[in-house]
């Protein structure tokens, strides 16, 4: 990979963290170990999914299709 291509990847990943921490309203260190716990799994995220697309349209969602991952105790709520 080229140095320049190495800048851009830099630059993309630190404003991609930015984005996710200023609408998950956390800190730094909260991302930071979000995203250690599970770098793949979204299931802990889906109320704050379901949140934002009410944000969005101003309702909720008429459905909400997931996959079985997302059915932890919290969700089900």
């Amino acid at each position: 990979m080229t140095d320049n291509r190495r800048s851009v990847l830099s630059v993309r990943l630190a404003l991609g963290a930015l984005i996710v921490k200023e609408k998950k309203k956390i800190l730094y260190e909260e991302l930071l170990e979000d995203i250690r716990e599970s770098p793949y799994n979204e299931s802990q995220d889906l109320k704050t999914q379901i949140e934002g697309y009410k944000a969005r349209y101003g309702h909720y969602p008429e459905a909400v299709c997931a996959d079985k991952i997302y059915r932890t105790r919290e969700n089900l709520r």
